[in-house]
């Protein structure tokens, strides 16, 4: 259970890392 949750922490947050950082700037 554990390693399920930090998997998908870790997915999270390169999500919203890639989402946040990538997303205005490829329009740009």
């Amino acid at each position: 259970m554990e390693r399920s949750l930090e998997k998908a922490v870790e997915l999270g947050s390169e999500w919203l890392y890639e989402t946040k950082f990538s997303g205005p700037q490829a329009e740009a």
